[in-house]
């Protein structure tokens, strides 16, 4: 969420003026600054007010500033009349740039890492110099504050004791339905993120995979045009299809209903032959078949025929253990059972080659049934077992 311009934070009826000259104390050891640290400095979401007092003495007090927006953040320090050099890090320089933070860090300088509202490191690239610093052990701790996932929680009215944060889903169609597929059987309840331009998609997506559950939408969260949404996925639905959505969204989605969970246990114990076969005795096609197993389960439908041929590979190497055995015996079937072996080998390494995601467990069958038929043929010229 995006610092807004001055007046959305000064705007609140009874803010406090901002302190600008705040001294540290003898006893105050916590909050003195310590060269080579890097902190995790929280600001506000909204409201300026929400702004901590340590996070105004660590500003004050570092070495230079790293933002993921400077002239955001600029504006910030301005308001709180500090003024320190900064450097930008932001998702599209983070390698090189977190080198060059890193570096100054081991020569003792100290930083402030802030990103455009919130808390540095969740759905931003606050992460990855973190872990960065973990790896070559320069010290790094928080200025903890405002969190939009955990006030939009607490506003929702739904289940607050187990959540799971998913930030922004994927922009990429196929990995984001495979994502909310996996969500669907979670009961905790689920907390996104998103862009106002894409809220119309997000919500039809959540709709058609998780059904018509509860949603909290909250937008503009400690500013004056706060608004909490209460309703659910059909009705928000409809509501932003006459409406214009504006500003960055939280959307807390109830968890599944032990209603829903026992209507979706149905396939628990079949096998995916099995599962598909359930769809096709209620009339669908073999593909829709694949297609409703493929989206219970979570998964591609790829990873559907994969398993197909798979199971087909298990199958046809049973197949051929049996037929090398009854050719031992008996010279003139030989014959007979080494074209109907070929036949079911080209068949089968057929499906093969146009399965996109043949995994390793196929190509090991794959590589049996060749294997077998080579024995076969062997035995071919041999004389039957008496």
């Amino acid at each position: 969420m995006s610092l807004s311009e001055n007046h959305d934070y000064m705007k609140n009826e009874g803010a406090e003026e901002i302190s600008r000259n705040t001294e540290y104390t003898e006893d105050d050891r916590k909050n003195r600054i310590v060269g080579g640290t890097l902190y995790l400095v929280t600001t506000p979401i909204g409201n300026l007010a929400d702004l901590s007092d340590r996070a105004k003495k660590t500003l004050a007090g570092v070495d230079f500033v790293a933002a993921e927006d400077t002239r955001n953040s600029a504006k910030l320090l301005t308001l709180l009349g500090i003024h320190k050099p900064m450097v930008s890090y932001f998702e599209h320089n983070k390698r090189e740039r977190g080198e060059v933070i890193c570096e100054r860090l081991r020569g003792g300088e100290s930083c402030a890492l802030v990103t455009d509202a919130g808390m540095p490191g969740i759905s931003d690239p606050g992460e990855d110099i973190v872990r960065l610093c973990a790896e070559r052990n320069i010290p790094v701790t928080a200025v903890p504050g405002p969190c939009a996932a955990v006030t939009a929680l607490t506003l929702s009215g739904l289940f607050t004791a187990r959540f799971a944060f998913e930030g922004f889903l994927s922009t990429n169609r196929g990995e984001r339905t495979e994502r909310l597929a996996k969500l669907k059987g979670d009961d905790r309840t689920l907390i996104f993120y998103e862009a106002p331009h894409k809220l119309r998609g997000t919500l039809d997506d959540l709709l058609a995979a998780f059904g018509d559950r509860k949603i909290s939408l909250c937008r503009e969260l400690t500013k004056l045009n706060e608004e909490i949404t209460r309703t659910t996925l059909s009705s928000a639905v409809r509501l932003y299809s006459e409406r214009e959505p504006r500003g960055e969204y939280v959307l807390i989605v109830d968890g599944q209903s032990e209603l829903e969970a026992a209507e979706d246990a149905f396939w628990r114990d079949m096998t995916v032959e099995e599962h598909i076969q359930h769809y096709i005795d209620e009339g669908k096609s073999r593909m829709d078949a694949m297609k409703a197993c493929a989206k219970d389960r979570g998964i591609f439908i790829q990873n559907i025929q994969t398993e197909q041929v798979y199971c087909d590979g298990v199958r046809l190497n049973q197949v051929l253990l049996n037929l090398v055995s009854i050719s031992m015996k008996s010279k003139r079937k030989m014959v007979l059972v080494q074209t109907f072996l070929n036949f079911c080998v080209s068949s089968f390494l057929s499906r093969m080659s146009v399965s996109r995601t043949a995994n390793s467990r196929t190509r090991i069958y794959r590589r049996q049934s060749v294997v077998l038929r080579c024995a076969l043929q062997v035995n071919c010229t041999r004389e039957p077992l008496p």
